[in-house]
C-alpha cells in the first residue's frame, strides 16, 4: 500500500504531461491533457465532498492531518508551474495561458454533483492571483528588456498588442465566474419557495462572492505594483464593474432609512433572525425586504467599501513613495470615481461620476462601525484582512528566521492619510454638501447603529484622527490632494475641512451629551459596587495600615454611631447608564472598590489618631546609637511587634542616610535590616533594633511608637434592615457628572497597650 502513488503524485504526474506538450508547442495534446489533469482533480474535489450535522458542505481535502497545507491547497499548486510555462509562450502563442486561465470555471462542480465547501471554493479562486502574479512578472521582465531601467518601463511594439489581447481575454474570464453563483447555490430553483429558503441559498454564496471580490481587488493592485498601465486599466474595470455582473436593480434600499448601515454581518444569521437585526434601520411604514432585495443591498455596500479601501491603498503607496510612477495615484481616483476603461461605457453604469465629499467621509463613517480592530469573525476583520493582504507585496526582503517589524498594513487605520487627501480634494469651498443634516440623522439615532453609542463614539474617534492629521497636513498628503484637484488650496481647504470636521464633532457630541442627561440611572451597575465593596470590607485580612492580627465583625445597628460619609467626585454618568455611554472598563468597579475600601481604611486610622497618647521626649537624632538605646525600654511596653511612625522629610530621610551608608568592613553598631516582617508595611524604612520604623507626614521631631498589634477587633454596623454594612449611591452633580457616594459605620476595638509620643531632636540641627 505505501508503494501507491498519492492524489497529490497523480496530479503532478498529469500537470508534467500538461508543461510537456506546452514546451512541444502542441495545442490538441496540451488540452488532451488539461483535460485529463482537471477530469481527475475534479474526481478528487468530488470524492471528498461531504455534509456537516448542519448540512453544510464540507470537504476532506480541507484537513491537513500531519501536512504543512491542506491538500486541495497542494492540488492547486499544481497549476502554477503551468502558468509559468504558458507565459513564456505568450510570443508564440497565447492559447496555452488563454485555456489555462479557465482552470477555475472548469474545476467548479456541474449541477447535480456534490457540492463543495465554502474552503474548497475560495482556494479555487485563488488561482486567479496565481496566474496574474506570472502575467505581471512576464510583463515587468519584458518591460524592462525593452525600455531598460526607467523609472517607468512600458510593453511596445508586438508585445503589447499581444499582453493587451491576453488581458482582456483574462479579464473576462475571472468576471464570468460570477456567472456561476447562481448554479453553484441554485439561486433560481424554483422549488425555494420560502424566503427562509431563498436566504439560505443567498447568504452561502456570500464566501464565494466576497473571494471573488477581494481577488478582483488584489488583481488590480497586483498591476498597480508592477507599474502596469495596461493591467491596471482593465483591472481597474472589472473592480468598478463587478457588481452589475450579478445585477443591481431591486437591492431595497428605498426599504431601510439608513441602507448605508446595513454590513455582510447580517449573512451571519438565518432570516428571520437577519430580519430582526435590521428592524432599526426599516423604515417604520414600509414593509421588510425580500432576501433577494437585502442580499443585493449589502453585496453593493461590501462593493463599495472594497473600492473605498483599494482607492486609499494604492494612494497610500503614492503617498509613501512605495510606487514610483504616477499610475498608482491614477489608478486611486479614477477607481475613486468609478470610471470605466472607455469613457463611453460610462453611461452604462450606475454610480459613476464625481465622487462627492459628503459620500467619502459617510462612507469612512461607515468603515469605521464595521467592526472594532483585533476582532475576529467580523466584516471589520474581513476588511483589515483585505488591506493586509494587498498591502502584504510591498513587504521587504527579509532574512528567515530573524525577528523583524513588517514594514506592512495591518487594517484600516493606515490609511487614515489616504483619507485625508481624499476628504482635503473634495472638500467644498462652501457648505458641508449636505453632510450636516446626515449627521444630525445617526446621531439622533444611535440604535440605527451596528454597536450603539458606541458606534458613535468609534465616529467622534474616526473624525477627531483626521482633525489631528491636519495640525498640518503632512507634505505628502498635500500633494496628493493637489494631485487629485489641480484647484486644491491647501489653507482654505485644511480650515474648510477642520470647520466641518469639528462640526460634526460637536453635533455628535451634544445629541449624546442630551440623550445622556435625560438616561436614568442603572441601579444595578450601583448595587454591583456596592456589593463587591461590602464584600471586600468585610473579607479576613492580615493587615489594614499599620495593624494586623484583628478580627472583622458585622454588629447590628447602632444609631449612637455617626456613619461615615465617602464622597468620590467627577464621576462620568455614562458608566451608570445601560447600554454605557462611555467605553467600559474592566477595572472600573474595582477601582471604585479601591477607592471604598481605601476610604475605610483611613477612617479606621483616623479612630487611631484620636486615642490617647503618653508623651516622651528624648534627646538624640535617630541615626544615633543612643537614641535606640533610650527608646528600647519604652517600646517594650507598647506590647508586640512595636512600630515607630516618624516624619518622612526629616527623621525618615535622617534614617535612610543612616541605613544606606558605606561602612566599609565595620559593622553597624545595632540591628538593622530592611527586609522580613516589617516589608509589608506602608512607606516601611527598616528595622533596627526590633523596631519597625514608617514613614508618615509628621511634622519634624514628632514620632508615635505603638503596637502592630494594637487593633483588636473591626466592628461594621448594619446600616438598615436588609443587613447591608455598606450603601452605595451615584448623586448628580452636574449634568453628566456626579459623585460616588459611600456609607458605613464603624467601630473598633483597641487592646490595652500605651501609645507614645515622642519628641525627637531634629536631625537638621546642628
Amino acid at each position: 500500500m505505501n508503494d501507491l502513488p498519492s492524489p497529490s503524485q497523480i496530479l503532478e504526474e498529469l500537470a508534467d504531461k500538461v508543461a510537456a506538450q506546452i514546451q512541444r508547442l502542441a495545442p490538441v495534446s496540451f488540452e488532451a491533457a488539461l483535460g485529463e489533469l482537471i477530469s481527475y482533480h475534479r474526481f478528487l474535489l468530488s470524492a471528498n465532498a461531504s455534509t456537516g450535522p448542519d448540512g453544510v458542505p464540507f470537504n476532506y481535502a480541507e484537513v491537513a492531518g500531519m501536512e504543512w497545507n491542506a491538500p486541495h491547497h497542494q492540488w492547486n499548486r499544481q497549476y502554477r508551474r503551468l502558468y509559468e510555462n504558458a507565459v513564456d509562450q505568450l510570443m508564440t502563442d497565447q492559447s496555452f495561458f488563454r485555456s489555462l486561465t479557465h482552470v477555475p470555471s472548469r474545476l467548479l462542480p456541474h449541477r447535480g454533483e456534490p457540492a463543495l465547501s465554502a474552503a474548497v471554493l475560495r482556494s479555487i479562486l485563488d488561482i486567479g492571483p496565481m496566474y496574474a502574479h506570472r502575467l505581471e512578472a512576464w510583463v515587468t521582465r519584458h518591460a524592462v528588456s525593452e525600455e531598460g531601467h526607467k523609472r517607468r518601463p512600458s510593453l511596445q511594439g508586438l508585445q503589447r498588442k499581444v499582453y493587451s489581447d491576453v488581458v482582456t481575454d483574462v479579464v473576462g474570464t475571472w468576471e464570468s465566474l460570477l456567472d456561476h453563483a447562481p448554479t453553484l447555490f441554485d439561486w433560481r430553483d424554483r422549488e425555494a419557495k420560502s424566503d427562509h429558503e431563498q436566504w439560505e441559498r443567498l447568504r452561502a454564496s456570500w464566501p464565494y462572492l466576497w473571494q471573488h471580490l477581494t481577488n478582483t481587488a488584489y488583481l488590480l493592485a497586483v498591476a498597480v505594483w508592477n507599474d502596469d498601465e495596461i493591467g491596471s486599466k482593465f483591472y481597474r474595470d472589472a473592480l468598478v464593474r463587478w457588481g452589475m455582473h450579478l445585477g443591481e436593480e431591486g437591492h431595497s434600499a428605498y426599504h431601510l432609512a439608513r441602507p448605508r448601515l446595513l454590513f455582510p454581518d447580517v449573512f451571519s444569521h438565518k432570516w428571520n433572525d437577519a430580519l430582526l437585526s435590521i428592524e432599526p434601520l426599516v423604515h417604520p411604514r414600509m414593509p421588510p425586504p425580500t432576501p433577494s432585495g437585502l442580499f443585493k443591498l449589502a453585496k453593493r455596500n461590501a462593493h463599495n467599501d472594497t473600492v473605498l479601501i483599494t482607492s486609499a491603498l494604492v494612494a497610500y503607496w503614492s503617498m509613501g513613495k512605495k510606487q514610483g510612477s504616477e499610475l498608482a495615484a491614477n489608478t486611486s481616483w479614477a477607481l475613486l470615481n468609478r470610471q470605466a476603461s472607455e469613457p463611453d461605457d460610462e453611461d452604462d453604469m450606475p454610480g459613476v461620476g464625481k465622487t462627492s465629499f459628503r459620500h467619502i467621509l459617510l462612507d469612512l463613517m461607515r468603515l469605521e462601525q464595521a467592526g472594532r480592530r483585533f476582532e475576529k469573525d467580523t466584516y471589520g476583520a474581513q476588511l483589515d484582512g483585505l488591506v493586509s493582504s494587498l498591502d502584504n507585496m510591498t513587504e521587504r526582503r527579509v532574512v528567515a528566521g530573524r525577528v523583524f517589524t513588517p514594514s506592512t498594513l495591518h487594517g484600516r487605520h493606515g490609511l487614515l492619510t489616504a483619507f485625508v487627501a481624499f476628504l482635503l480634494a473634495l472638500v467644498p469651498a462652501s457648505g458641508d454638501d449636505g453632510l450636516g443634516d446626515q449627521i444630525v440623522g445617526i446621531s439622533q439615532s444611535p440604535d440605527v447603529l451596528p454597536e450603539g453609542d458606541l458606534s458613535l463614539r468609534n465616529a467622534v474617534h474616526e473624525l477627531q484622527r483626521i482633525v489631528g492629521a491636519l495640525s498640518p497636513p503632512a507634505e505628502s498628503v498635500q500633494q496628493a490632494a493637489r494631485f487629485f484637484n489641480d484647484q486644491f488650496d491647501n489653507s482654505k481647504s485644511v480650515a474648510a475641512l477642520d470647520q466641518i470636521l469639528n462640526t460634526s464633532i460637536n453635533a455628535i457630541e451634544a445629541a449624546r451629551s442630551a440623550r445622556l442627561e435625560a438616561a436614568p440611572i442603572d441601579e444595578s451597575k450601583v448595587e454591583r459596587i456596592r456589593s463587591r465593596a461590602q464584600s471586600k470590607i468585610l473579607a479576613p485580612r492580615e493587615q489594614i495600615r499599620l495593624f494586623r492580627d484583628f478580627k472583622i465583625e458585622k454588629a447590628a445597628a447602632d444609631h449612637t454611631v455617626k456613619p461615615f460619609v465617602a464622597r468620590f467626585t467627577g464621576v462620568d454618568k455614562a458608566q451608570f447608564v445601560e447600554p454605557p455611554m462611555d467605553d467600559p472598563s474592566a477595572s472600573y468597579d474595582e477601582i471604585v472598590v479601591s477607592r471604598i475600601e481605601n476610604a475605610a481604611g483611613a477612617h479606621l486610622w483616623g479612630l487611631f489618631c484620636q486615642k490617647g497618647k503618653e508623651g516622651f521626649a528624648i534627646d538624640h537624632k535617630i541615626e544615633d546609637e543612643a537614641f535606640w538605646n533610650g527608646i528600647r525600654s519604652v517600646a517594650a511596653k507598647v506590647g508586640p511587634e512595636p512600630i515607630l511612625l516618624v516624619s518622612r522629610r526629616a527623621e525618615g530621610r535622617s534614617l535612610r542616610r543612616f541605613v544606606y551608608a558605606e561602612r566599609g568592613d565595620v559593622p553597624p553598631p545595632m540591628s538593622i535590616s530592611t527586609t522580613g516582617f516589617g516589608s509589608g508595611l506602608p512607606s516601611y524604612l527598616a528595622t533596627v533594633e526590633g523596631i519597625h520604623v514608617c514613614g508618615a507626614d509628621f511634622p519634624e521631631g514628632t514620632a508615635w511608637l505603638f503596637s502592630s498589634k494594637h487593633l483588636s477587633t473591626i466592628r461594621y454596623h448594619a446600616l438598615d434592615e436588609a443587613e447591608h454594612y455598606v450603601s452605595v449611591a451615584y448623586e448628580p452633580v452636574a449634568k453628566t457628572k456626579g459623585e460616588i457616594v459611600a456609607k458605613f459605620s464603624q467601630t473598633a476595638v483597641w487592646k490595652e497597650f500605651p501609645i507614645f509620643e515622642l519628641q525627637v531632636t531634629d536631625p537638621e540641627d546642628v
